[in-house]
């Protein structure tokens, strides 16, 4: 990747107006849909004309388009096919892991590995949009990227979830070859003569099963702190501290689980982690913290577990299995109470964790 980090920090604009409440999108992916759709046939005029938008309303002076608006531009593509796989049409037609989509799209091109990439997308992602979260879960031998929509329509979730992965799928391939091992998808296949859609095999670089309990992608864990052949650490540090800059001066108000995921990241490496701790922190009562997580489906145990999860099995795939380290790493009272939560997560012990990777050599077949 060209070096060129003083027209990349260009793409940070620290004085733009913040997001208006609800649901939005940035314009600059707005554009870039629109570009999609004239690359598949549909030029920018007939989509304005068709769904009544005007240019105001997908490029606003604030720089957000709102998610009503943003629906109906979704919509307006999935009625013009009466058995769509419109999502991966688009990507088949344009591929956005080669477009410029602002700061977020140069941060993700020039990470360094895919865990950058992906910390990159939880950490700024409000640079985009508030439409999709991103959360990982883990299996022996594999790291899950899950993806949660916030729209309502079943179409508009399935439509976006086919669009997000097979973007995010082929950025990764490009960034390391051997790191994807399945697309998953939480609903059933769009279909032709009966089989799945040939568009799935067309665009995706991995096998694609349906029907799953979450939309993801199944990565091979020892690929995810890999140096990736597409990154530029030097661009990407740049841009993150451009970013941050852009999110504490104006950007949007931080999402609960992300601050709350940043509370406990920060005490466990402390040593000392727990509910009371992360409400002082936030500045709520543990009543409160409990009914506001209520609301986004989650509780204060399911993040900890979380996030201890994902720490343990990166310890995991770098050195040797020391449970008392690892008890005291993730701010447990002793190795037998890690122990117990591990068993419980994972279904097994440490050491039977351990084989299992080895037996499968790193992925999940």
């Amino acid at each position: 990747m060209k070096r060129n980090t003083a027209a990349l920090a260009g793409h940070a604009s620290p004085g733009r107006p913040a997001p208006p409440a609800g649901g939005w999108l940035h314009t600059s992916v707005v554009q870039l849909y629109l570009r999609a759709c004239a690359a598949y046939g549909l030029p920018r005029q007939r989509v304005l004309r068709e769904t009544g938008l005007s240019e105001q309303d997908i490029a606003p002076t604030d720089g957000w388009v709102r998610q009503a608006i943003v629906e109906r531009l979704f919509r307006h593509r999935l009625a013009l096919q009466p058995a769509p796989i419109p999502g991966l049409q688009l990507v088949a037609q344009f591929d956005p892991s080669r477009a410029n989509v602002g700061m977020l799209g140069f941060l993700c091109l020039s990470s360094p590995s895919i865990r950058h990439f992906f910390d990159a997308l939880v950490r700024f992602g409000q640079l985009a949009t508030n439409l999709f979260e991103l959360h990982l879960r883990h299996r022996p031998g594999a790291t899950l990227w899950c993806v949660q929509m916030a729209y309502e329509d079943p179409q508009l979730i399935s439509d976006n979830e086919e669009w997000l992965l097979a973007s995010l799928a082929l950025m990764i391939q490009r960034m390391n070859s051997q790191a994807l091992r399945e697309v998953h998808l939480a609903h059933p296949p769009r279909t032709l003569d009966g089989a799945p859609h040939p568009l799935y095999q067309q665009v995706f670089p991995a096998p694609v099963r349906f029907n799953q309990p979450c939309s993801a992608l199944l990565l091979n864990p020892q690929t995810l702190n890999t140096p990736s052949t597409t990154g530029d650490a030097l661009v990407f540090d740049t841009l993150c501290q451009q970013a941050e800059m852009s999110l504490t001066a104006n950007g949007p108000p931080q999402h609960l689980l992300d601050r709350v995921r940043h509370e406990i990241h920060a005490l466990l490496a402390s040593g000392r982690v727990s509910r009371e701790d992360v409400c002082q922190r936030i500045g709520v009562s543990g009543r409160h913290l409990h009914r506001l997580l209520k609301v986004h489906g989650s509780t204060y145990q399911a993040l900890l577990d979380e996030i201890r999860g994902t720490l343990v099995v990166q310890q995991l795939s770098q050195t040797p299995a020391d449970i008392q380290q690892l008890a005291r790493m993730l701010a447990f009272s002793d190795g037998k109470a890690f122990s117990r939560w591990f068993r419980l997560r994972f279904g097994m012990t440490v050491a039977g964790y351990l084989r299992e990777r080895v037996q499968v050599g790193g992925v999940l077949e």
